[in-house]
């Protein structure tokens, strides 16, 4: 788990660096599902919309060759107030920075 974890947080750190920031307003309520992945795929990744265990919103994505996701939370009528980007890796055997 806490592997894991640390994995979670380095993808976080990795993610932000690599992938430039653009600005979107951001609307009131938080955003939709479509909205995130209106980005994703204008910035040329997939993005395959789907629900969590729960119900709500989760969209598929990939990039690198990394399998991540986009979860939401805090979701009213469609509108979510945070989403939370996640990535697994195994490091029983390592992993390199690449």
């Amino acid at each position: 788990m806490k592997k894991t974890i640390a994995a979670l947080a380095a993808f976080g750190v990795v993610g932000l660096v690599a992938l430039p920031a653009a600005a979107y307003p951001y609307p009131d309520g938080g955003v939709t599902a479509n909205e995130v992945a209106a980005v994703l795929k204008a910035k040329g990744l997939q993005a395959e919309m789907t629900t969590d265990d729960v119900g709500d919103p989760m969209i598929k994505s990939a990039s690198e060759q990394i399998n991540w996701r986009v979860i939401f939370y805090g979701c009213e009528k469609g509108r979510c107030t945070s989403i939370q980007f996640q990535a697994g890796f195994d490091l029983d055997n390592g992993i390199t920075y690449a």
